[in-house]
């Protein structure tokens, strides 16, 4: 909605006549008095319709004076006067009633979102909320911006002018003095109790599109216990797998507690099946099972499998998403199985070759095939015996493998020379790295 759309209530007699901006710290607990002058207490809070882009501040709530603790409401449109020391309302207090527990589309914007921690959607990041930015117009009120500044704090303590008269000395060119760190309405999300799952859902969904998961991870870390959930309950399957594996141990296995069981297991079946099992591993045994109980049967079978090695081997590494293609093809028929295979594997460094008995004969990179004829048997173009581990053997030998060859992946195979799986340098080099810092503070 455009935020100068008439609006068919009455506007308040005391609004400018063109758009002004206000901020809610320049009205808060100020003095309100009655059409008869009548003091009724102070401005404790303003409400807004969440629903809309750029909520429209809907009723004041009045603190009276002590030692009566009432509350009453009055709509903004029923303000007279907001230019003097008083704010001067257009309808007598008999006219006012009770506040009662708020709508569900409604925010409380002192309470649930002034000095409070939101996301910032459109930079994906958490902010604290110094002030909140008005327009006002002869019809209507809206929350227009957030201000997460120095200023807006300045502005809240009633100290701008002492403080901008400081910079002005001290530091004329100080980028204090230039702008405002002001964030759109738009690209808020309050995560307060009453804000609707979906609207949290739609909120985050253009900022997700380019968001890399570790930020999302970041994110969601930085959250408290409660707005966390909400949050990685608002993401959609993908960007929760993705997020979730980048997520600090104590953190990922805490979120997974906190979720139903199925949700859970529908997020493992979204990962990779090394990922999957290395989060499954840092669960309680029950969850763990009860967990895999309710996996489709491929994803929990693949899970399991590498649950079954030990902490520290290639087996346990490895992933079981790689791609095979026969000994028997040719280059042009190796890469048109290659667009039909490729988006279900997660890496495609490095295609690997198997003969009649599934047998590890070969690999080849991506370069190889694309600069060869396409008639060109890929038996010929390929790396034969290419450096391999099994699945017993430690991480520590595979990093050493990777950093000898300076391979990108390294496969595992059985016994009997079948592919298990492949480990890949990402991998294998933060396993290493984790071990050692775990030495590191063991030592200490």
């Amino acid at each position: 909605m455009d935020m100068t759309t008439p609006s068919t209530e009455r506007p308040p007699s005391g609004a400018p006549a063109a758009s002004n901006f206000l901020f809610i710290s320049e009205l808060l607990d100020r003095p309100v008095e009655d059409a008869l002058g009548e003091s009724i207490g102070r401005l404790d809070d303003l409400t807004v319709v969440v629903t809309e882009p750029f909520p429209r501040v809907r009723d004041c709530i009045i603190r009276q004076q002590w030692p009566n603790d009432l509350r009453l409401v009055c709509r903004w449109n029923d303000i007279a006067d907001l230019r003097g020391a008083k704010i001067r309302l257009a309808v007598p207090v008999t006219q006012l009633i009770p506040a009662a527990p708020g709508a569900a589309d409604e925010v409380l914007l002192r309470r649930d979102v002034l000095d409070k921690q939101v996301v910032d959607t459109n930079g994906l990041k958490i902010v604290r909320v110094n002030d909140i930015q008005f327009l006002a117009t002869p019809s209507e009120t809206r929350a227009v911006h957030v201000d997460v500044g120095f200023r807006g704090l300045a502005r809240r303590l009633g100290a701008e002018s002492f403080v901008d008269g400081i910079f002005r000395r001290v530091r004329p060119r100080a980028h204090y003095l230039k702008s405002e760190n002001l964030i759109s309405w738009r690209y808020i999300e309050t995560l307060s109790p009453g804000t609707s799952h979906h609207r949290l859902q739609l909120s985050l969904s253009q900022a997700q599109l380019q968001a890399h998961p570790a930020d999302v991870a970041d994110l969601i870390a930085e959250l408290d216990p409660p707005r966390r959930l909400r949050l990685f309950r608002a993401l959609d399957l993908d960007t929760r797998a993705k997020s979730l594996a980048k997520l600090p141990v104590e953190i990922r296995a805490r979120l997974l507690e906190m979720i139903p069981a199925h949700e859970a297991a529908a997020v493992m079946g979204t990962m990779p099946p090394d990922e999957a099992a290395d989060i499954l591993a840092e669960l309680p045994a029950e969850a763990r099972v009860q967990i895999l109980a309710l996996m489709t049967h491929e994803e929990a079978s693949e899970v399991r499998d590498l649950l079954a090695f030990p902490a520290g081997t290639a087996g346990a590494l490895m992933n079981t998403e790689f791609i095979t293609l026969s000994d028997k093809l040719t280059v042009g028929e190796a890469l048109e199985q290659l667009r039909a295979l490729a988006p279900s594997a997660e890496t495609i460094y490095y295609i690997y070759v198997v003969n009649e008995a599934r047998s590890l004969v070969g690999v080849l990179s991506l370069r190889h095939l694309i600069i060869e004829a396409s008639t060109t048997p890929i038996s010929q173009v390929m790396l034969k015996r290419p450096v391999h581990v099994q699945p017993d053997d430690s991480v520590a030998e595979c990093a050493s493998l990777v950093a000898k060859y300076k391979l990108l992946a390294l496969p595992v195979v059985r016994p009997d020379h079948t592919m298990a799986g492949v480990i890949t340098v990402d991998d294998v080099f933060g396993e290493i790295i984790d071990q050692a810092w775990m030495k590191k503070f063991a030592r200490r």
